[in-house]
C-alpha cells in the first residue's frame, strides 16, 4: 500500500532542496523531491519550474517544525562566536534565493538573446505573442533577402519583373527592419525583465 505524502516546502533552488532533505533525513523523516530532475534537463528554462519537497503525511507536523528551526537558525541576526557568524554567512549564500540570482542574470540575457536572432529577448522575458510576432517577421523578412529567383525566365517576363521588384524592395530595405525588429525585442525584454524585478 502505498504511503500518503504532503508538499511541506517549494524550494528555491537545487542546493537548498539538497539543504531541506539533508536535515529532515537526518531526522529520521523520509523526504522526496519532485521537479529536481525537470529543472536540471531543461536548462534555462528550468529556473522556472519549482523543486517541491514531500514527506509522509503523518510526518507533516514534524518535517514543519524542523524546517522552521532551521530557517530561523539561519535567519538569526546575531552569532555567539566568530565561528557562527561565518557559519551563518555561508549558509545564507548556499539558501540565497534563487529568484534574486536570476535577476541579476535575466538583464544580461534579456540584452544578449536579441543579437542572436530578433525575438528570443521578448520571449525569454514572457512577452510570448510579440515575441513571436518578432521573431516570426524576422524570419521572413531573412529568408525574402536569400531566396533566389532566377534573373532570365524567358517565358515570364512580365511577372518576373513584378517578382524582382516587390524582391528588390524588400532585400533593399532588409536591413532597416532587422534592426528595427532587433531594437524593438531589446527595449520589450529588458523593459518586461525590470517589471517582473519590481514586483518580487
Amino acid at each position: 500500500m502505498s504511503q500518503d505524502l504532503v508538499k511541506i516546502h517549494s524550494a528555491e533552488s537545487p542546493i537548498e532542496a539538497d539543504s531541506l532533505i539533508n536535515v529532515l533525513e537526518q531526522a529520521g523523516i523520509k523526504a522526496f523531491s519532485q521537479g529536481y530532475h525537470h529543472r536540471s534537463m531543461l536548462g534555462l528554462a528550468g529556473a522556472f519550474i519549482d523543486i517541491n519537497i514531500w514527506v509522509p503525511a503523518e510526518q507533516k507536523e514534524e518535517a514543519q517544525a524542523l524546517l522552521e528551526d532551521y530557517f530561523n537558525s539561519i535567519r538569526s541576526p546575531h552569532s555567539d562566536s566568530e565561528q557562527e557568524k561565518k557559519e551563518q554567512e555561508k549558509k545564507s549564500e548556499t539558501i540565497q534565493p534563487q529568484a534574486t540570482r536570476l535577476r541579476a542574470k535575466s538583464f544580461k540575457i534579456a540584452f544578449l538573446l536579441p543579437f542572436f536572432f530578433p525575438g528570443l529577448g521578448s520571449l525569454y522575458a514572457g512577452k510570448k505573442v510579440l515575441g513571436f510576432f518578432i521573431l516570426v517577421s524576422a524570419l521572413i523578412s531573412t529568408f525574402l533577402l536569400f531566396l533566389q529567383i532566377p534573373k532570365s525566365i524567358s517565358s515570364f517576363n512580365l511577372l518576373k519583373t513584378d517578382i524582382f521588384s516587390i524582391f528588390n524592395k524588400i532585400s533593399s530595405t532588409w536591413p532597416l527592419l532587422f534592426m528595427a525588429l532587433l531594437f524593438l525585442d531589446l527595449i520589450s525584454a529588458i523593459m518586461a525583465v525590470h517589471s517582473q524585478k519590481k514586483k518580487a
